[in-house]
């Protein structure tokens, strides 16, 4: 059962990145862009270590060998969709947001 979600974890997970990577916003300097996208990347492996550390002090030492690797990896494809998800949200919508054309509303 948990492989079956560890699996669908890891499909979304891998649609989620390739998104991230694939549509990014071409109008601005990819010197920020690459800036922001390994600052996402870099966020994302700090709290993913952090994660793994209280997984396993968190858990009795009969069950580390056997359940560690299952939750770790779990919970790191957990964290690896939302913050890829919310930084390619971030980075499309907010922080470099397309440039408004004038003249011209949402309701036109």
């Amino acid at each position: 059962m948990i492989g079956t979600f560890i699996f669908l974890l890891g499909i979304v997970g891998l649609v989620v990145l390739w998104c991230f990577f694939s549509f990014q916003p071409r109008y601005v300097n990819e010197r920020l862009l690459k800036a922001f996208n390994w600052t996402v990347v870099g966020m994302c492996v700090m709290f993913c270590l952090g994660l793994c550390a209280y997984i396993y002090s968190d858990m009795s030492p009969e069950g580390r060998g056997e359940y560690f690797f299952l939750f770790a990896l779990g919970g790191c494809l957990g964290v690896e969709i939302v913050f890829f998800s919310v930084g390619l949200l971030l980075r499309n919508f907010w922080i470099f947001a397309p440039p408004r054309r004038r003249g011209h509303s949402l309701f036109d």
